[in-house]
């Protein structure tokens, strides 16, 4: 391989593994949704497990796990910190899964799914 490949290869790597960093502070609108008792008590991707009563839960698919969020609901002004300890959802056009908790405090545990004020906190 010459110089210029192994340069080229070399850029290459790191452009792909280098994720961009999270931005604390940057507040958008997510859908979310929830999940509950079919996961209650698996291992979540942290290695711990997954309990559905614990509102400080959270599923992102690409976040940092540890990343803490802060989550409202323009719909009654409810506002909760969660922090990413699971990958999800997987369901499109869906970008937070929270836990059953959260999704009864914040008040779409009916709904299902709902529209999210959400500010990354780190």
């Amino acid at each position: 391989m010459t110089f210029f490949k192994k340069a080229l290869s070399l850029l290459v790597m790191l452009f792909i593994c280098s994720a961009p960093p999270v931005q604390a502070g940057r507040s958008f609108l997510v859908k979310a949704s929830w999940y509950g008792k079919p996961f209650h008590g698996r291992t979540m991707a942290n290695g711990q497990t997954y309990n559905m009563f614990d509102p400080k839960l959270v599923a992102h698919k690409t976040l940092p796990k540890g990343t803490r969020v802060e989550f409202t609901n323009p719909q009654n002004g409810k506002t909760l910190i969660a922090t990413v300890t699971d990958r999800g959802p997987y369901i499109k056009g869906r970008s937070f899964d929270l836990s059953f908790a959260g999704a009864k405090y914040l008040g779409f545990v009916r709904a299902g799914v709902t529209t999210l004020r959400v500010r990354i906190i780190q």
